[in-house]
């Protein structure tokens, strides 16, 4: 009886060994399990956190959007200041057209006028320049957009109360004192073209840019100027227009990424709104669109009898 029990009570020790033994196994094991788990549950959370984070940084380069530094001087409809800085006028207009393709911010920077504004453009202090005709000097300046963005001409204005000017007049026109821009197209085609054509040759005062230029139209230092269209406004009689031409944005060579995108917007308007640059012409340029009868013109009419219907 007492062996039986003593084998029975040496079975339970060595039970109780066991389990003792066992024990911490068992609690070791569930706890690297544990911590096998903790750790891939972290690494799941850091990689969507870092997921996260790499979708912000793309979100946030996808909605910035580009400054560019556009130059903006005085030039009739083409663009207007007032006293308060804000622009307005057909470039502006443009401008913003553009950039719902581009998705570019502009910073418009006051010029006083065109030939400030081209050494502001080449000194770096601007990113894109409007309206430029393509000409040898500005070629071996700047580079041009492929397309267009719009249309000009030369004319011929003098003060709105010159009742004894009228349109194309020659003989009067022939004994007039003009002004023109020093090293202007609009000057030097004036001179070698309409004028010639005409058949007289104009005395012309040259001035340093066109604020001095209507300055002295204004003050009477000239009869006339040799300008562009895009000053009409109803102080101005036209006497005279010649040379249509096409003109462009332009920028330094370094920035031709900024003319491939104005290019490529361009190209998407004139494919999706075919007409919008000419709704946009009869809105700030009615002058482009009248039809001026000649003095010889106007003369005829008035000789021919009246004709009762």
């Amino acid at each position: 009886m007492y062996k039986r029990q003593k084998t029975i009570l040496c079975f339970l020790t060595i039970i109780i060994m066991l389990f003792l033994i066992g024990q911490p196994v068992t609690i070791q094991a569930g706890t690297i399990k544990n911590n096998i788990s903790w750790g891939n549950q972290y690494q799941t959370q850091l990689s969507h956190n870092n997921q996260f984070q790499e979708n912000k940084i793309i979100e946030k380069q996808n909605t910035q959007k580009d400054l560019i530094r556009v130059g903006i001087f005085p030039l009739g409809n083409f663009q207007m200041i007032d006293a308060q800085g804000n622009v307005s006028g057909y470039n502006i207009d443009y401008l913003g057209k553009i950039a719902e393709n581009t998705h570019w911010n502009y910073e418009y920077v006051i010029c006083d006028n065109w030939i400030q504004a081209t050494q502001m453009l080449e000194d770096g202090k601007l990113d894109l320049l409007a309206p430029a005709q393509i000409t040898t000097a500005l070629k071996s300046r700047f580079a041009y957009t492929t397309y267009a963005m719009g249309t000009e001409y030369g004319v011929i204005y003098a003060k709105n109360d010159r009742d004894d000017l009228e349109y194309e007049d020659f003989d009067t026109m022939s004994h007039l004192t003009y002004g023109g821009v020093r090293d202007s197209s609009f000057t030097t085609r004036f001179i070698n073209e309409y004028a010639a054509s005409a058949g007289f040759i104009p005395e012309v005062h040259l001035f340093d840019n066109m604020t001095e230029l209507f300055n002295a139209l204004n003050q009477g230092e000239v009869d006339a100027v040799a300008s562009n269209i895009m000053f009409a406004d109803d102080n101005l009689k036209i006497l005279g227009k010649y040379m249509p031409s096409e003109v462009y944005y332009i920028s330094t060579p370094d920035k031709k990424e900024i003319l491939d995108k104005i290019d490529d917007a361009m190209l998407d308007l004139e494919l999706n709104e075919p007409t919008y640059e000419n709704t946009l012409m009869a809105e700030y340029f009615e002058q482009y669109n009248n039809t001026q009868l000649t003095y010889a013109e106007t003369q005829y009419i008035s000789q021919l009898p009246e004709i009762t219907v």
